[in-house]
């Protein structure tokens, strides 16, 4: 797995959001850190089960 662009914090995605006008654009944030805990967490446990 090559994690070299994990991001916790999608700078690149508020600056998107910032620019077209977001009123919000750092929303993203807390949703974006639950997914990436969620994905990491299935990995762990998909690959405890198959082994």
């Amino acid at each position: 797995m090559n994690i070299s662009s994990l991001q916790l914090i999608p700078v690149n995605i508020i600056a998107y959001r910032s620019q077209y006008g977001s009123a919000n654009p750092a929303a993203v944030i807390v949703p974006a850190i639950v997914e990436a805990f969620l994905v990491r967490w299935c990995i762990v446990n998909l690959r405890a089960v198959s082994v």
